[in-house]
């Protein structure tokens, strides 16, 4: 389940433009040590390794935006999907998100609040979630690639403008181009 938390909430950087997650932690850079317990805790402050440097031309900004452009358009679709999933199994989204949090503090059971019966509905769509993370990040990987940009080179870079202003604005300058152009092609196709 925590690895569901992280993939959503690294698809959510996407959307403010810096990054995309296949929710898989393969990167030593990913899997940090914790004082708190598990050794694998994603930590996205505080111990994070630097950022690497990156190069970055013209060009390959251009594509890492598309390439974060394209990852947004699967990141919303899947959010939808992962709604769809918690309402089809019987709960709200809020209540869904309630569930979540008091599990993720430890507390479970009588003390939590919560009735056994939605406790049930958040575990069946906690599974029917986790069979859909394969098929999503194929679509973001997919999507990703079809910018002409590696995975892995996707990823590089994305945490590099994490830390870096000057490779963001770089990004954000290709990706407003991108939407103007893109304006501009549905204007002139009315």
């Amino acid at each position: 389940m925590d690895k569901f938390y992280k993939s959503l909430l690294l698809f959510a950087l996407v959307t403010g433009l810096m990054g995309c997650h296949s929710g898989k932690n393969k990167s030593p850079q990913k899997k940090q040590s914790s004082s708190k317990g598990s050794p694998h805790k994603l930590s996205l402050r505080g111990n994070q390794k630097p950022a690497p440097q990156v190069n970055l031309s013209d060009k390959e900004a251009g594509q890492f935006a598309q390439a974060a452009m394209n990852a947004q358009k699967v990141q919303m679709q899947a959010r939808q999907k992962m709604m769809g999933i918690i309402k089809k199994d019987g709960l709200d989204l809020k209540t869904y998100q309630k569930i979540a949090a008091a599990k993720h503090k430890g507390k479970t059971g009588k003390a939590s609040g919560i009735s056994k019966s939605n406790m049930k509905k958040f575990q069946q769509a906690s599974q029917d979630m986790k069979k859909a993370q394969s098929g999503i990040r194929k679509k973001i990987k997919a999507a990703i690639e079809k910018s002409g940009m590696k995975m892995k080179r996707f990823r590089k870079i994305s945490r590099a403008a994490r830390q870096d202003t000057t490779l963001q604005h770089k990004i954000r300058k290709q990706i407003q181009q991108l939407r103007s152009e893109s304006a501009s092609h549905h204007a002139s196709a009315k």
